[in-house]
Order: structure tokens, then sequence, then C-alpha cells
């Protein structure tokens, strides 16, 4: 299981890899998350909070303990609203 660091003051949890989906949720600097997979070009990582939600973040904001960006699981796959 690879986890990551909330970089952002707060950071929004959407639906899918991009701004247009809807956000269900914020998680905040410093918070741990697991990372799930990533969008194929990269910029959105999915991911759940300790809460439990899963969803899609900015991969910017996100890295690993060592201050390093998280590493690219294997691309997600599927359909996205």
């Amino acid at each position: 299981m690879s986890t990551g660091i909330v970089t952002a003051h707060a950071l929004r949890v959407r639906e899918g890899p991009s701004r247009t989906h809807k956000v269900l949720n914020l998680i905040y600097k410093d918070e741990v998350v697991e990372l799930l997979g990533v969008s194929p070009d990269g910029a959105w990582k999915n991911l759940r909070t300790v809460e439990g939600f899963i969803g899609w973040s900015s991969a910017k904001y996100l890295l690993n303990q060592g201050g390093e960006p998280l590493p690219d699981p294997e691309p997600a796959t599927g359909q996205y609203r």
C-alpha cells in the first residue's frame, strides 16, 4: 500500500479525475491518504481518506512521507462520470 501526505491547506476529493467532477469531500494539510490509482495523464491520484472516502485529487498536492512526489501505480481503468 502506498500512502501520501496532503500539502495543500484544503484539497478537494472529487468523483473523477478532473476539476469538472463533483466534490465529495475535503482533505487537509498533513493528512495521510492511501493511494489507489492514477489517471492516464498522471495529473490525478485516486485515493482513500482515513474516513473511508474514495475519490480523486490533484497529484501536485500529494507527496510521499519523504517529501517526494508519489510514485504512479498502475493506471486506473474504467469509465468516469
